[in-house]
């Protein structure tokens, strides 16, 4: 991985790579790229942390990372290539649109707030809140 991370706009052109997987759901089909932008933008909302993709081309396939653009240190998140995990990712991102996550809204037991948004806990936003702490705990190590 780099020392910073490299722009990234949606959607992307092939690469050249390769896949580590060959199925409908693979790296550059629509499906595919909407999931990761949307990964991307739910990232952006967290001060501090960028979103990248690194192992583009690898035996395992591509990962979703953050870098943290104060401390200098990366995370990997999600191994988004794995089609194992699209399931997950969808679900959660599912939750959030469900509950309307671009939307202000009150402060409720079903909902923290990043922010000011209100989130469900169980969306890809409180997967990411809580990554995020805990990548800030142990780097702090």
């Amino acid at each position: 991985m780099g020392s910073v991370p490299h722009p990234v706009s949606f959607p992307r052109a092939d690469d050249g790579f390769g896949f580590a997987w060959n199925w409908e759901g693979q790296r550059f089909t629509p499906v595919y790229e909407a999931r990761v932008k949307y990964i991307f933008n739910a990232i952006s909302l967290f001060p501090d942390w960028t979103a990248a993709i690194e192992f583009e081309g690898s035996e395992d396939g591509e990962v979703i990372v953050a870098y943290h653009n104060e401390l200098g240190f990366w995370r990997y998140l999600i191994p988004i290539e794995d089609p194992s995990t699209h399931e997950w990712v969808d679900e959660m991102i599912a939750k959030d649109k469900a509950f309307g996550v671009t939307c202000e809204g009150p402060d409720t037991e079903a909902t923290v707030f990043i922010q000011g948004m209100p989130y469900p806990r169980d969306g890809l936003m409180a997967y990411l809140d809580e990554f995020f702490k805990e990548a800030l705990q142990v780097h702090e190590q």
